[in-house]
């Protein structure tokens, strides 16, 4: 084989390996939103981001291989490597990884959650104090107000 067909090769391999890496990070994503959940805002913005850097990374590939020309091949190989992934691993390590670190934190999500009860109660509780507080300060300043009227409308009438 020649070496500029070797070379074309090596560039083809390390195409279908950006598409499986591309693939593989958006995967730990997904294991986030599977552990942590997210409103839709929140993921519209981490889409956004993600593709974002997939864009500079996959352009940054492109021109340390390749000097920046995108080649129909290099395409045809990302494509390749993210949907064998997606069709072979994809979900299975998903499922998996979600799962086992699921298990590890499930005694501290009990927790958590009895600790937010807890805090939750106690900061109702501060809440109800401060609610008296202001109340009491709010009559406290009407009623001074009130006597400092009735003061400024004795000094009128005399």
């Amino acid at each position: 084989m020649s070496i500029k067909i070797l070379y074309e090769l090596h560039f083809f391999i390390i195409s279908i390996i950006s598409g499986v890496i591309l693939l593989l990070v958006y995967d730990l994503l997904r294991i986030l939103r599977r552990i942590i959940k997210h409103n839709d805002i929140i993921v519209v913005v981490e889409d956004l981001l993600f593709w974002i850097a997939s864009s500079l990374w996959l352009f940054s590939i492109m021109y340390k291989e390749n000097n920046g020309i995108i080649r129909a091949f290099s395409i045809l190989g990302m494509l390749i490597g993210s949907i064998a992934y997606n069709y072979f691993i994809s979900d299975l390590f998903v499922g998996s990884i979600s799962f086992v670190i699921n298990k590890i934190i499930q005694p501290f999500k009990h927790i958590i959650h009895k600790v937010k009860t807890i805090l939750g109660k106690f900061l109702k509780i501060i809440y109800k104090r401060l609610n008296k507080c202001i109340v009491w300060v709010k009559i406290r300043l009407y009623k001074r107000k009130k006597a400092t009227t009735l003061q400024k409308e004795k000094a009128h009438e005399k």
